[in-house]
């Protein structure tokens, strides 16, 4: 039983947060069971919009309370008799509420919206559920897992989306991961990490219409002599990011000192080994088709911006 205090200014905020864990075993399996309840004093507040990468983290204060969080989750472990195979499975589910997030067709350059507490709406609720899998080898020479997530993230507010649930931006439906270590001889070992993430979401227009007109059209082609567009957004977080996906590789050798009976490491490693760009955030433009000064056809276009693509490292490390 944890017991978590927050002040700020003349408020001060305490939370009483238990926490349960129950295993039982039989045999080879093992059974747990286990519900936390948690408080947390700052939150992520996530830009959803294309072309701006803004997330931040904000603390709470007099008007904003902390989020808070109930947890229920449960597994089962089996292990074979050789011990060197295991076989896990674990189902949890998430309540949260207090949350905060940007107001529905926030305006990022109005200068009322520089302070942070004008742009959001509160008191917010969400939940995420899930499932895990994963498969363990391991033996004194070769070392693997492999482990599935199948989840779901969302959040609610009265003045967002209608007051109708929709996903979080980080949450990421499908996530792999693949990890193996290999000993080889001359004391070299081999390091080969995949993982495989389902891209998360931005809020992203659905449609164009002409303000003048008042006729919506097909996205992404209009033809009309008008220049004056507008934006249809159809609910929060409605386009999915491109998937991400990787591999590290890493080879790693070892030296053991018989006379200061210590120990030092060369590593030659790759992050992203075959070079994926994934795209961080995503900007839209729009261009046209003129004929005798007036336009003919528009078209809307997207473009990804990526960080990083493949990084090579040496590294050396001396224990004493």
């Amino acid at each position: 039983l944890r017991q978590s205090n927050y002040q700020v200014d003349q408020t001060n905020r305490s939370f009483y947060e238990p926490r349960l864990n129950l295993t039982a075993r039989q045999g080879r399996f093992s059974y747990n069971l286990a519900y936390a309840y948690t408080s947390q004093f700052v939150h992520l507040l996530a830009n959803n919009s294309l072309g701006l990468y803004s997330d931040l983290w904000v603390p709470s204060t007099n008007a904003i309370a902390p989020q808070v969080a109930q947890q229920y989750s449960g597994g089962v472990i089996y292990h074979t008799p050789s011990r060197n195979w295991e076989f896990s499975m674990e189902a949890y589910y998430k309540t949260l509420n207090n949350q905060i997030d940007y107001r529905q067709g926030i305006d990022f350059f109005d200068v009322n919206n520089f302070n942070w507490q004008n742009a959001i709406e509160k008191n917010g609720i969400g939940r995420a559920k899930g499932l895990e899998w994963m498969v363990k080898r391991e033996t004194l020479k070769f070392n693997a897992w492999l482990s599935y997530t199948l989840s779901k993230n969302e959040r609610q507010f009265a003045t967002i989306n209608h007051g109708d649930w929709h996903p979080f931006k980080y949450d990421k439906r499908h996530n792999i991961s693949l990890n193996l270590v290999k000993k080889m001889k001359k004391d070299w070992t081999f390091g080969l990490n995949f993982i495989y993430q389902t891209g998360g979401w931005i809020t992203f227009e659905s449609g164009i219409y002409r303000e003048n007109l008042s006729v919506l059209y097909n996205y992404p082609y209009i033809s009309n002599s008008s220049t004056t567009l507008r934006s249809v957004f159809e609910g929060r977080n409605n386009q999915h990011l491109p998937d991400n996906h990787r591999i590290d590789l890493s080879f790693t050798k070892n030296f053991q000192s018989r006379k200061h009976k210590g120990s030092s490491a060369l590593n030659f490693s790759v992050y992203n080994a075959y070079a994926r760009k994934k795209p961080y955030t995503l900007n839209a433009s729009r261009g046209g088709i003129y004929r005798n000064d007036k336009i003919k056809d528009s078209f809307f276009t997207i473009r990804g911006k990526a960080l990083f693509s493949i990084i090579p490292a040496i590294s050396y490390t001396k224990k004493f």
